[in-house]
């Protein structure tokens, strides 16, 4: 079944936008934000998917077990085993979704049909026009939360060495 996660990656973003787009309009959903977003979200849900499968495996598991056996409850064991073990991956994968979302052009311009203007819509539309200042300046926009993203990543989840 996780084999199934691979099948977007498999074919063009367009290709797979083009899959869907009958069932969105089917839906009513071409043209608008929630489109784009159900379109997003069906685009970048196998990476997530694919990507957290890696951290359940067995001394994930086996760990869990250990609490268990320890007397931990349901909610002890989520709030003190899982979720402190998962966060850095969750975190590594929300950022990884969002990138992935972020930088997508062809799902959003087949399900937005022109009418929902994103960042990337907006770049690709002033490259077009030849507008080397809106184009620079949307570029530069569409890389601020990445950046941010690094920093906050930085302060988070990287340990600080003393020199000394």
């Amino acid at each position: 079944l996780l084999r199934l996660a691979y099948f977007p990656y498999l074919i063009a973003p367009v290709v797979f936008g083009s899959m869907l787009q009958f069932y969105f309009v089917r839906l009513g959903l071409t043209g608008s934000v929630a489109g784009v977003w159900l379109a997003q979200v069906l685009f970048v849900f196998p990476y997530g998917l694919l990507f957290l499968s890696t951290f359940w495996n067995d001394r994930l598991k086996q760990t869990a077990f250990q609490a268990t056996t320890l007397g931990a409850s349901n909610w002890q064991l989520y709030r003190s085993v899982l979720i402190p073990m998962a966060r850095p991956w969750l975190f590594i994968c929300f950022v990884q979704c969002f990138l992935i979302s972020w930088f997508e052009y062809g799902i959003t311009q087949l399900i937005g049909v022109g009418k929902v203007p994103t960042l990337t819509i907006r770049t690709m539309q002033y490259v077009r026009e030849a507008d080397p200042h809106q184009a620079a300046l949307a570029s530069c926009l569409m890389v601020l939360p990445v950046l941010l993203l690094l920093v906050v990543n930085q302060r988070l989840f990287l340990k600080r060495v003393d020199p000394s």
